[in-house]
């Protein structure tokens, strides 16, 4: 996205939060949620499948928030990996392996349109200190 683009959708996305009339949580900065694919803090999702897909069901959810969000004018931090101490992880994986899951994420989110969202391939660095994934190359993976 070029740079004038990206100030033409923030001016778009603030046009439509007015629209919508949210006032709960926006206007004391809350615009923006983060929503986990493989793994969480309190939770052990497991959005992908072991050969680095997306699990159906959590995607057609990840839609529904998604969509909820972009009709509030609001972004979603999309998370392909919290490592940790979720029990949600495939320790099968491989840099490899991980490296599809990111791409298919990508290609999932372009497919949909969803322009509403910006991704973190390795929460804090978890996977790259736990299996020593390369983070460098998550983010080639996902461009």
């Amino acid at each position: 996205m070029l740079f004038k683009d990206f100030f033409k959708e923030v001016k778009e996305r603030k046009n439509k939060l007015k629209r919508s009339g949210y006032t709960e949580t926006v206007p004391y900065g809350v615009n923006t949620v983060s929503v986990f694919i493989m793994g969480s803090r309190y939770g052990n999702i497991k959005g992908y499948l072991e050969d680095g897909s997306l699990n159906p069901v959590y995607s057609k959810r990840l839609a529904k928030i998604i969509n909820a969000a972009d009709e509030k004018g609001m972004i979603v931090l999309v998370g392909c990996l919290y490592w940790g101490g979720s029990k949600a992880k495939w320790e099968s994986w491989t840099q490899k392996a991980t490296n599809k899951a990111v791409a298919n994420t990508v290609l999932w989110l372009e497919e949909n349109n969803f322009r509403n969202v910006f991704i973190d391939v390795d929460n804090e660095g978890m996977a790259m200190r736990a299996k020593g994934f390369d983070p460098v190359e998550l983010v080639n993976t996902a461009k």
